[in-house]
């Protein structure tokens, strides 16, 4: 149906070139056939000047809008964009193209594009009449409910990682370990006594979220002056401003369950209570450089986040594998991000004479998601009698 209605796309010689014919036949036999609301979900924007935009998606709705009970907008076609942005792109997503659609049409409007926090909410009902949410609802399924109840709200960090490559694998969320566990039995929650968590960053807080939640008595040590761990060092601006939300969550919800937490202590001793929640393995740390010809030729996530600090002082060279296993969406925006910083795009290691070069590409590296899936499953497991 969208190929029909892509200016782009649609190239036929007959009637169907205009392909709101097709689309006005096809709403007419389905009410032939049955008797419940019809809505049309339709890309707003296709990101391509030749495809659709929301003047074209606003002469289709004023022509079929007689046929409609609503309309629902998305995004994208066949490209590296659609409605699933990542942290590279403004969220919510889509208000102003849905304010074209908006100001020809009284039907229901549902917009959906990166909706993650009550305020996103509030801001797409001022233009639409129905708020889609898709990733948030994966990160926290009760979004809703916590919206009533004012709770902290897990958020999706629109890292595109577990939740995409949907040909190749179930979905997943880096930000919610339970999600495709739905049928192991609820988390026992006959905990008592106090536990000790060494470790302040996501698996600790993880963990110690997790522990309370069963009833533990909880104090959490971490031997800097801040939680969070690793998350503290993201230089890429754009990431970081997502992934600090992750940060505000577990801060809130670990007061919220009444965690003791304790900065500043180093906690060395052990014990039946004692967990120590850090990750075996790391990103690799920062170094500065100045005045440098640096080539980057790895997939490792860190170094994508310190090129946007690199490039501030040397010239920065990068190799496709940097975008290695990346979802198409957020591949390309990175690239975006990187041209603005004037990185340059080469075709392998030789292509250019480099003072530092970093290379090395992973299949497994640590990430986000195993992190906080370490922490969950300690949580859970803990005490327990096999």
């Amino acid at each position: 149906m969208a190929q029909f209605l892509s200016p782009a796309v649609n190239k036929r010689n007959d009637r169907y070139r205009d392909g709101v014919v097709f689309l006005e036949e096809l709403i007419k036999e389905v009410r032939n056939a049955v008797s419940i609301p019809i809505g049309l979900r339709i890309s707003v924007t296709e990101f391509d000047g030749e495809g659709l935009t929301p003047e074209v998606v606003a002469r289709i709705i004023r022509r079929v809008e007689g046929l409609l009970d609503y309309v629902h907008l998305s995004a994208g076609r066949d490209g590296p964009l659609g409605s699933s942005m990542p942290f590279y792109y403004k969220r919510p997503s889509f208000i102003d193209e849905a304010r074209v659609v908006r100001a020809v049409t009284k039907l229901p409007l549902f917009l959906v594009g990166s909706i993650s926090t009550p305020k996103d909410a509030e801001r797409v009902l001022e233009v639409a009449d129905v708020v889609v949410l898709g990733r948030q609802l994966l990160a926290d399924p009760d979004w809703p409910i916590k919206v009533r109840l004012s709770m902290p709200i897990r958020p999706c960090i629109r890292c595109n990682q577990s939740c995409r490559l949907l040909a190749t694998r179930e979905v997943r969320c880096d930000v919610n370990p339970e999600l495709g566990w739905e049928l192991l039995p609820p988390l026992p929650f006959n905990g008592s006594g106090e536990v000790i968590v060494v470790g302040g960053g996501l698996m600790g807080m993880e963990t110690a979220r997790v522990l309370a939640l069963r009833g533990f008595d909880v104090r959490l040590y971490e031997k800097s002056d801040r939680l969070g761990g690793q998350l503290n060092e993201i230089r890429d601006p754009y990431k970081r401003a997502e992934l600090m939300r992750l940060m505000d969550y577990y801060e809130r919800e670990l007061k919220r369950l009444g965690v003791k937490v304790y900065l500043d202590m180093e906690f060395k001793d052990d014990g039946d209570n004692v967990i120590y929640a850090v990750p075996k393995e790391r990103q690799p740390e920062f170094r500065d450089y100045r005045g440098l010809r640096i080539l980057l030729d790895s997939n490792l996530y860190a170094y994508q986040d310190y090129v946007f600090e690199w490039a501030r002082y040397n010239e920065v060279y990068v190799t496709e594998n940097v975008f290695r296993d990346l979802d198409r969406a957020r591949a390309y925006l990175l690239m975006e991000r990187y041209r603005e910083l004037g990185v340059e795009f080469v075709g392998s290691q030789n292509s250019v004479k480099a003072d530092v070069v970093i290379n090395g590409v992973y299949r497994n590296q640590p990430s986000i998601g195993k992190t906080i899936a370490s922490g969950y499953w300690l949580g859970r497991t803990y005490g327990r009698v096999n």
